[in-house]
């Protein structure tokens, strides 16, 4: 974890998700905090994401 603070190595998709079970942290929380830089933050990265989620579904049906 301390190299992962550190900026030394990147974690896997695999692994954020086993950092998420052990610390009891759903993976969307971590992302969420992956990329807001403050509790203001926080809602602009959500809608964002979510706004885009919508966007792929209406356009790629079934996928």
């Amino acid at each position: 974890i301390s190299e992962l603070e550190r900026g030394r190595k990147q974690p896997t998709v695999v692994k954020v998700e086993d950092l998420c079970r052990v610390l009891r942290t759903p993976p969307l929380t971590a992302y969420i905090l992956a990329f807001a830089d403050s509790p203001a933050d926080v809602d602009r990265v959500v809608d964002d994401a979510a706004a885009l989620a919508k966007r792929i579904l209406e356009t790629e049906p079934g996928y």
